[in-house]
């Protein structure tokens, strides 16, 4: 059947013939091509992210640091035998018993305050 020949009176047709022609051109193609590479790459990124999330959190509890939920803080908060340092930026407020307020931003020019490193500090 030669679609060429299609009678483009009514719309339909018209539609169709359109529809065809940018098909056949390699318009369609390269544009759903597109849609696909962009959805590739987004996922990609996706994954990569989470792996070294993942990664970065495994490299901290190797290096003597854990992290620790909010009801594991507040049930150490009983028997509190660290050194409780406040980083949040912007301030809104100190938790109770907090021993220091350091922005996180700041840490490192803070170093000399912080207890040696045989002490549990927990930011």
């Amino acid at each position: 059947m030669n679609y060429d020949s299609i009678n483009s009176n009514s719309s339909k047709n018209t539609y169709c013939l359109k529809r065809w022609r940018t098909f056949r051109s390699g318009r369609l193609i390269a544009f759903i091509m597109k849609k696909i590479i962009s959805i590739v790459i987004v996922l990609t990124g996706f994954i990569i992210l989470l792996f070294a999330t993942n990664i970065a959190s495994g490299q901290l509890q190797n290096n003597g640091v854990n992290e620790i939920s909010p009801s594991r803080l507040h049930q150490m908060m009983k028997e509190k035998d660290f050194t409780l340092v406040n980083v949040h930026i912007p301030y809104a407020g100190e938790i109770l018993q907090t021993d220091m307020l350091i922005p996180y931003n700041e840490i490192m020019g803070h170093l000399n305050e912080l207890p040696s490193k045989d002490k549990k500090i927990v930011l």
